[in-house]
């Protein structure tokens, strides 16, 4: 499984192993620097939130097997954006999207019991535009 790795940069992620989901997002959340900034309403706050729950539960809804775990998961959130940004900053929303989904009870670390964080050049994602790719797994 994913936790398993031998170390920095290693692949975490054999292909052996199937993950209960994998979805893609087409656009990437905005940053916790960005969401916060001062001058920003609470009202953009929340919407902005609102349609990164919406987009979650959108696509967890497409995944072929719906997945409803309230055993341990392991995710790995990559973003593929048009310049280098912290995805330590933009995990947030796609978890918390989780949760309103009903995917996981919480996001907590007796839940996500690992969390893989990856940013990379949206040409590397085949449509070569941002968007935000999760993969999640039975915790073993």
């Amino acid at each position: 499984m994913p936790h398993k790795h031998e170390g920095v940069g290693s692949n975490p992620t054999p292909a052996i192993w199937s993950p209960l989901a994998d979805f893609t997002i087409p656009a990437v959340p905005p940053s916790k620097n960005d969401y916060q900034r001062g001058g920003r309403h609470w009202s953009w706050r929340a919407a902005q939130a609102k349609v990164w729950h919406d987009l979650v539960w959108v696509a967890l809804r497409s995944v072929a097997t719906p997945i409803v775990s309230n055993e341990p998961v392991e995710v790995e959130i990559t973003f593929y954006t048009q310049r280098p940004r912290d995805p330590g900053n933009m995990h947030e929303f796609v978890l918390d999207g989780m949760v309103k989904a009903k995917a996981i009870p919480d996001d907590s670390r007796d839940v996500v019991r690992w969390l893989h964080l990856a940013s990379r050049s949206c040409k590397e994602h085949p449509t070569g535009k941002p968007a935000t790719r999760v993969r999640i797994w039975r915790a073993q």
